[in-house]
């Protein structure tokens, strides 16, 4: 009698510890907490027990290969994300695509994975000359070390889908994809809201799915494909000064007619910040136009904020001393 109580009670409190597990990973894995201590580990490996530990799938280009060290607990899974490429030459990417049936979102992982050309399987929109900017491309903003803790406050009123994908990716820091062919007019607002509350609700009008992908991409460039070389308006040399010019005023005068059109999405008190921010870049840009090499390199190391230098402190921790050498040579 008494062994039979006593075997219920081991059971239980099993049963309870298992339980307790159970939710404190899962509470983990919500959280995208990552908690690893690797060497030299090759990234496949690592990018694993990444999955194992946050429940989300990563998508790793053929092409990008290496060894990872890393020593880090309860930091976010972004931020993690980064410190592997910095070691293994990649590009850490938070992608928001939207699409319309499963065979899309399935033709986007084989492009991620580096399987397919994009191009030709329906996202050229991962071809973009904004791809890069906005997602894992840069520092989070205003001291927000990744999405699950920014905030998006966006006014979008008869703009199209390109013109969306632009405002997430310049105004909330975060790279939202649309499927070749979707064609809609977006009306919609949000304030404060969390960027996968954003993008949801951007989809909810444009009646497409949506989800969240992260990806390791083989360096900056990695979608981009076409010819090599100098851009046609800067081959010939001075034979072109006028073209030249030319062209580069008119991208200057369209390039201003977006940012006043971003401006106008934002709500008043951010739209402050964003023009505020505008000019005081525009105004380093004409100081910096008129300094030497080395002054500009000065003036540089001075402007890194304290989201670089904690991204280069991380980066230095959490790599060996070989590694290290190598990203100096490189």
């Amino acid at each position: 009698m008494k062994s039979g109580k006593r075997l219920i009670t081991v059971l239980l409190i099993f049963t309870s510890a298992t339980l307790l597990y159970g939710t404190w990973a899962a509470l983990r894995a919500h959280r995208n907490l990552v908690t690893l201590n690797v060497r030299d580990m090759d990234v496949r490996k690592v990018v694993g027990k990444i999955e194992w530990q946050t429940w989300e799938s990563i998508f790793v280009n053929k092409d990008v290969q290496g060894k990872v060290t890393l020593n880090v607990r309860n930091l976010p899974l972004e931020e993690v994300l980064r410190l592997v490429g910095g070691q293994t030459s990649s590009r850490a990417s938070v992608l928001y695509p939207l699409y319309s049936k499963k065979t899309s979102l399935t033709a986007l992982q084989q492009a991620l994975r580096g399987e397919v050309d994009p191009s030709t399987h329906g996202w050229t929109n991962l071809q973009s000359r904004f791809a890069g900017r906005g997602g894992m491309g840069g520092p989070p903003r205003d001291g927000a070390t990744n999405s699950a803790t920014q905030q998006v406050s966006l006014s979008l009123t008869g703009k199209d889908l390109s013109f969306a994908m632009l405002a997430f990716q310049r105004l909330a820091n975060a790279r939202v994809v649309v499927e070749d062919g979707a064609a809609a007019i977006v009306n919609m607002a949000v304030t404060k809201a969390t960027v996968s509350r954003a993008v949801s609700r951007l989809a909810e009008k444009v009646h497409l799915n949506w989800t969240k992908v992260y990806a390791l991409q083989s360096g900056p460039g990695s979608f981009r494909r076409g010819p090599s070389g100098p851009r046609p308006e800067f081959a010939a040399g001075d034979t072109n000064r006028t073209v030249r010019f030319a062209r580069g005023d008119e991208f200057r005068k369209t390039n201003e007619s977006i940012e006043a059109q971003l401006a106008q999405s934002l709500p008043g008190d951010e739209r402050k910040k964003f023009e505020l921010a505008q000019a005081e870049r525009d105004q380093r840009m004409k100081e910096m136009a008129n300094l030497t090499p080395e002054q500009r390199r000065e003036r540089g190391g001075q402007m890194s904020g304290p989201a670089i230098d904690k991204m280069n402190r991380d980066r230095i921790l959490n790599s060996t001393p070989e590694q290290r050498a190598h990203g100096f040579r490189r």
